[in-house]
């Protein structure tokens, strides 16, 4: 699919961003679905930033891909224009700092404690 929303005002250029990167043909992909075991992690799905993103949770650890961002000061999430349901996105949030964890492992930013993500929960109006 070709169908970036971002940046905001200018679909266009996720357009054609997204055409520069290679494709996997859709015969190569399978579900990952939410509760399933990949390698010894748990699928959780996290939806927000993308409408079927998933991260991989085990042993007190999340890999949280897109659904938080790390920073010098802290837990973010991406910016709204870069969601595809921001509303979601902060749903998403809340859930994760919900979690019984130690570790996010964001897409972005280095790695953040539990802590921070439920501080950045708290202010769920930003």
């Amino acid at each position: 699919m070709h169908d970036l929303p971002y940046p905001a005002g200018r679909p266009g250029v996720g357009r054609l961003v997204s055409r520069a990167h290679p494709k996997v043909p859709a015969s190569a992909l399978r579900a990952a679905l939410p509760g399933q075991d990949v390698l010894g992690w748990e699928v959780v799905h996290l939806p927000g930033h993308t409408a079927g993103q998933i991260g991989l949770r085990r042993g007190g650890v999340l890999i949280a891909a897109d659904a938080v961002v790390g920073s010098a000061d802290g837990a973010h999430l991406p910016r709204a224009a870069y969601n595809h349901d921001h509303a979601q996105a902060l749903a998403t949030l809340k859930t994760v700092a919900g979690m019984d964890l130690r570790e996010i492992w964001p897409g972005h930013g280095g790695v953040l404690t539990a802590e921070q993500v439920q501080t950045r929960a708290g202010r769920v109006d930003r």
